[in-house]
């Protein structure tokens, strides 16, 4: 995960939250960036590697669902969660 700047600590969390599946898609060639674009509201971006496996990457509805219910098992609650695939941040 890339992390830069002044971070709050719901950012932190969310962050925390999502260690072990950032952990995983870097297995696959992926990470994931956090940033909270305002309070209480998300930006996570997946980042794909030149060796990214294109066919290990679930669909983005069943990613937004794995990310919210890991940021909510941690005690973190959005209020709102934009969600951006590799494809995504070339359009």
């Amino acid at each position: 995960m890339v992390v830069s700047g002044e971070r709050s600590e719901q950012e932190i969390a969310a962050t925390a939250a999502l260690a072990d599946l950032d952990a995983a898609l870097q297995a696959d060639g992926y990470r994931l960036d956090v940033t909270e674009t305002s309070p209480d509201r998300f930006e996570i971006q997946v980042r794909a590697s030149a060796e990214a496996c294109d066919d290990c990457l679930v669909p983005k509805d069943v990613m937004s669902d794995i990310v919210t219910r890991a940021l909510q098992r941690a005690g973190v609650h959005p209020v709102g969660l934009a969600l951006v695939y590799p494809v995504d941040a070339h359009s």
